[in-house]
């Protein structure tokens, strides 16, 4: 089994903020799993295998939302972004 270790958002980085189609995510340590939450705390979206090429968000609706990112070491790292 997977357990999580610990939240470390300081390293994380979510840009571009605000973000209209892609969203990129980079943590010192890799990152395995991003997951997406509306501010509602809703599951919208997730994506294992994050590219550099980004996340497509072209499809979420207009908004502030949570992303969770799961790294290589599996610690949690969290970060809010705007959809725009």
């Amino acid at each position: 089994t997977v357990s999580v270790k610990d939240v470390v958002s300081d390293k994380l980085s979510a840009y571009t903020n605000p973000a209209s189609n892609m969203l990129y995510v980079s943590h010192p340590a890799g990152v395995s799993k991003v997951d997406i939450i509306s501010v509602t705390g809703a599951f919208v979206k997730s994506v294992s295998n994050v590219s550099s090429e980004g996340i497509n968000i072209s499809d979420l609706n207009k908004g502030v939302y949570f992303v969770n990112v799961v790294t290589k070491e599996e610690t949690i790292a969290v970060s809010k972004f705007i959809k725009k």
